[in-house]
C-alpha cells in the first residue's frame, strides 16, 4: 500500500471519533507531552487504533503544532518486527531534538 504520509494525514485529520477520546488527547498533547506549537510530531498509529490517533491530530491542529502520521499497516504487514524502511521523503528514524513521536498502538 505504501500511502504518502501527507495521504495519511488527510486521512486521519478527517477521521471522525468517539468525542470522549478527546479530553484524554488534550491531555496527553498538552500535559504529559508538553508539546509546543514549533515542535514537529510524529504521530505513528494501526488500524485499531485510528480513532485515538485522529484524536490526538484534531489537538495537534488545534494546537499549530506540525505533524506527519502513519498507519502502520500501510507501511508493512503485521507482524512488524522492525521498523519499515524510511520510503522517499518519509523519514521514520532519527527524529530530531525538536520532533516528538506518540505511538497509538493496541499490540503493548
Amino acid at each position: 500500500m505504501n500511502f504518502p504520509a501527507s495521504q495519511t494525514n488527510r486521512e486521519l485529520s478527517t477521521l471522525s471519533f468517539d468525542p470522549e477520546l478527546t479530553p484524554g488527547a488534550r491531555n496527553a498533547v498538552n500535559i504529559c507531552l508538553r508539546i509546543q506549537p514549533s515542535e514537529k510530531v510524529t504521530v505513528i498509529t494501526d488500524d485499531a487504533t485510528k480513532e485515538i490517533a485522529a484524536s490526538l491530530l484534531r489537538e495537534l491542529e488545534t494546537l499549530g503544532a506540525p505533524y506527519r502520521a502513519w498507519v502502520l499497516e500501510e507501511l508493512a504487514p503485521r507482524p512488524l518486527t522492525d521498523l519499515p524502511r524510511d520510503q522517499p521523503g518519509q523519514h521514520l528514524r532519527g527524529a530530531g531534538p525538536d520532533q516528538r513521536t506518540a505511538v497509538a498502538d493496541a499490540d503493548d
